[in-house]
């Protein structure tokens, strides 16, 4: 895993002219915090401190900042109840579910931690993606995306 990180993290730094200080894993599944740390990261945003049904239940580990061998910064949701709010749950559930949980976020934080997949700036209606992506990844994505979806028509 160290060796396939640093190799990503070389690449992107290079190919991108960045330097690359954090980590957040694919499908938040974690990782190895010692490993992040010897390959020169600063910070962890992998855990989604919530229960989400067949893909993880989190629902009562820490929502507020910490360190352990990195700075790890929890996918921010809302307090009691826990609620997950990212850009397709935003899609999926409207302006309003974006407010509220925002809303409710900031009663005991100071700070909102939202991640976005690539698949939220491309259009999925084309290929490689047609037919290929999770109803629930496409629904209401033409709706929050006709702007875009004008200008690449244009």
């Amino acid at each position: 895993a160290r060796k396939e990180l640093l190799n990503a993290k070389d690449y992107l730094e290079k190919t991108f002219k960045i330097k690359i200080s954090g980590f957040r894993s694919p499908q938040m599944k974690g990782i190895n915090l010692s490993v992040l740390k010897l390959i020169g990261l600063k910070f962890d945003s992998s855990l989604h401190p919530t229960y989400v049904p067949g893909k993880y239940n989190n629902f009562f580990k820490r929502r507020k900042i910490f360190v352990k061998e990195i700075i790890e910064i929890p996918v921010s949701v809302t307090p009691l109840f826990r609620l997950p709010f990212s850009w397709v749950w935003f899609r999926n559930m409207g302006l309003n579910y974006a407010k509220m949980c925002t809303l409710l976020n900031f009663l005991d934080q100071d700070y909102t931690c939202l991640y976005f997949h690539p698949w939220d700036f491309v259009n999925l209606n084309k290929a490689p993606f047609f037919g290929k992506i999770s109803n629930l990844i496409l629904r209401n994505f033409f709706a929050s995306n006709s702007i875009w979806l004008h200008r690449q028509h244009l």
